[in-house]
């Protein structure tokens, strides 16, 4: 079977590190061949030059360059593709022309959060002309299927994330990231997300700065960059900035990961929510317990009183009690932290992610 993939850029990210993942996985199976459409030449995940599979990029000259129709027709023909596999609403409008000219079947994979869709917006419209036009949509939460209205229906797929457990392997000891991030506490929070309007760095700060007040054993770890950055990194007051690090963006981020003994995901619910959280898959992976902002798919993966806790958006209140809760408690942590290492294993592992991909090529091309 010949399987075209397609995205607009491998910079770093959630959707791009899984088609990485993906890209391995699917490498492995002598009865597919593949091949990689880009838009943009950025490629945040060099690994993807050493599988081995030809990679196409066709940038766009101007806004209104529709050549890249033709040129990604070009490709599919002389593939002789089966099947095009679609990440975004980009390239799936760029491959409809091949899709339809060629009668190749079309995995449109572009739901990758659950985020409220506003009737007439720009979401609603894509959805509108691009999912009709789709043989399967493929989301990585029930949630965001569900925000879309395409479910219950045959042609409408939930693939979970994977996860790698070779990525924590990083080479780095826990000891060599405290001394390069300055931390000398025996305690460690940590939250990795972009500083970006989705996220709610800003509850996350505020429970930070009232237990760090009264505590002198716990740190806290931004991972992260973004445009909001410098504003919040400036609203911490200057006696206790000791104690809670900005470290910017880190990789790999699981040596990060690797000191914490908390993870944390709050979420601004205002207009956004998550899909499937590649952070909270992390640090479930390396057996922290994890609190997160109860929305969107979070609540697929952490399981509420066992592998952590989902609290009320923006809550610092009840985000501070929680972490008070875990702190003072070694075995909590522990308990939490191995069960939520166990439901990665079962639910969110490579092999699960690799065959339920290839079960919806053999089932699009029966």
């Amino acid at each position: 079977m010949n399987i075209v993939l397609a995205i607009d850029s491998l910079r770093p990210g959630g959707k791009e590190r899984q088609l990485t993942q993906l890209l391995r996985g699917l490498k492995q199976r002598e009865d597919l061949a593949l091949e990689l459409v880009i838009t943009r030449r950025e490629i945040g995940y060099p690994e993807v030059l050493e599988l081995g599979i030809p990679i196409h990029i066709i940038e766009r000259g101007h806004k209104w360059d529709v050549s890249i129709f033709k040129r990604f027709y070009s490709i599919a023909r002389e593939f002789k593709a089966d099947v095009i596999h679609t990440w975004d609403p980009i390239t799936t409008m760029i491959a409809l022309p091949a899709c339809k000219w060629l009668r190749i079947r079309l995995v449109n994979e572009s739901i990758r959060h659950a985020l409220p869709i506003r009737r007439f917006g720009k979401l609603w419209w894509l959805a509108k002309l691009l999912f009709p036009l789709s043989d399967i949509l493929v989301a990585n939460s029930m949630a965001g299927l569900k925000t879309y209205g395409v479910i219950p229906s045959p042609r409408a797929v939930c693939i979970y994330n994977g996860y790698d457990p070779g990525r924590a392997n990083t080479g780095e000891s826990a000891e060599s990231v405290r001394r390069r991030l300055g931390i000398d506490t025996s305690l460690v929070v940590g939250m990795v997300a972009n500083f970006v309007d989705a996220k709610d760095y800003r509850t996350f700060l505020n429970a930070a700065v009232a237990i760090v007040r009264d505590r002198d054993d716990v740190s806290f770890v931004c991972v992260g960059d973004g445009p909001m950055l410098a504003q919040l990194k400036g609203s911490v007051p200057a006696d206790i900035e000791n104690r809670i690090f900005f470290a910017g963006r880190q990789q790999p981020v699981e040596a990060v990961i690797d000191v914490f003994d908390i993870g944390v995901l709050t979420c601004n619910t205002h207009g956004h929510a998550e899909g499937l959280s590649n952070a909270i898959m992390e640090c479930m992976g390396q057996k922290k317990p994890v609190i997160a902002t109860d929305s969107g798919g979070n609540k697929e993966i952490v399981v509420h009183e066992k592998t952590g806790f989902l609290i009320p958006p923006f809550d610092a209140d009840d985000l501070e009690e929680t972490l008070r809760l875990l702190l003072d408690n070694d075995g909590l942590r522990s308990s939490m932290g191995k069960a939520g290492s166990l439901r990665i294993q079962e639910v969110f592992s490579m092999e699960n992610l690799v065959n339920g991909h290839i079960e919806v090529y053999k089932r699009v091309t029966a």
